[in-house]
């Protein structure tokens, strides 16, 4: 019976994570979405400030900074309200 505290002390983690993420700001939404753009970059250069494997910032090689290359957030900037919004409805 001992197992009971352990799995309600989680219980309670988990949905306090639930809750802090509904009160996530509207930046911090938007920060957690362009991390995980980045993350799902395949390469080194995802964005100007990315790093390639020597140390040196990508700058304008990287994927954000090519036309008609992937489409990656990389500012907070670029997503919108909507986006925003989305990202609440999903998560």
């Amino acid at each position: 019976m001992r197992l009971h505290k352990p799995i309600a002390a989680l219980s309670g983690l988990m949905l306090a994570g639930a809750a802090w993420g509904a009160e996530m700001t509207d930046e911090q939404v938007r920060e957690q979405i362009v991390r995980a753009s980045v993350a799902s970059y395949s390469g080194q250069c995802a964005c100007p400030y990315s790093n390639d494997a020597h140390g040196n910032p990508c700058g304008a090689r990287s994927a954000w900074s090519k036309p008609g290359g992937p489409t990656i957030f990389c500012f907070t900037h670029e997503i919108t309200a909507d986006q925003v919004r989305d990202h609440r409805k999903r998560h």
